[in-house]
């Protein structure tokens, strides 16, 4: 799994390759991504979005259901 601050260095990798105008990053693993539009580069920044804020998020501990006949 993925560590809180690992993505959010590839969110500001991502970030900067995007604001230069770079079409491609080389990931992680040594790997290199191109990205055909900045479409695609706006997904994988939300993805990464996304994956941060779960991991931000605190889990949830306790559901309470309330329920009453209608009347």
């Amino acid at each position: 799994m993925t560590s809180l601050e690992e993505l959010e260095k590839q969110r500001e990798a991502l970030l900067e390759d995007r604001y230069s105008g770079t079409k491609s990053m080389q990931d992680r693993n040594g790997r290199t991504i191109e990205f055909k539009s900045d479409r695609d580069m706006s997904a994988a920044l939300a993805d990464l979005e996304h994956r941060i804020a779960a991991l931000k998020s605190k889990p949830i501990r306790r559901i309470r259901i309330i329920s009453n006949k209608g009347a």
